[in-house]
């Protein structure tokens, strides 16, 4: 199995969140051209983007925060296709299990970055999450084996 794309979909996801943060600094209206598109993950829709500058973090928690969730998705990613290699007939029941052991590893480094108040916001971005990157198509790789619709890789 090849990490390094699991990397490439962290490291958009971090470039999509620091795109977050100028986002939220910037004005509302621009003088100038448009700025180029940034080309995110399928997961990362405009839910996933509300979602996280709900939370309202301070600059120092979401470098964390970034990490953390940057981490899940690159975790995430990969479980699901070490699992589909197994081609297990309970496939969907082992996903979810395994991503259920990595959502709380996830809370756990969160619960140290991120205060009470934030935490209700925080659980409504998870839940967006989760429900993107059901849907979202594996990062692919050379001879990739891809999971099926419905299990976290794949649109069918």
């Amino acid at each position: 199995m090849h990490v390094s794309s699991f990397r490439v979909a962290a490291l958009a996801f971090m470039l999509t969140a620091s795109c977050i943060a100028a986002a939220e600094d910037a004005p509302t209206t621009s003088p100038g051209a448009a700025p180029p598109p940034v080309q995110l993950p399928s997961w990362m829709s405009g839910d996933v983007v509300k979602a996280a500058v709900a939370i309202n973090m301070t600059d120092a928690q979401k470098h964390d925060f970034n990490e953390a969730v940057g981490d899940y998705v690159t975790d995430h990613f990969a479980m699901i296709q070490k699992e589909a290699k197994r081609e297990a007939p309970d496939l969907e029941q082992r996903v979810r299990s395994r991503d259920g052991s990595l959502l709380r590893k996830l809370d756990d480094r969160l619960r140290k970055i991120l205060t009470t108040e934030q935490w209700p916001a925080y659980e409504d971005y998870r839940k967006v999450l989760q429900k993107e990157l059901k849907t979202a198509p594996l990062p692919q790789q050379s001879g990739g084996t891809r999971a099926q619709p419905g299990v976290g890789g794949g649109r069918g």
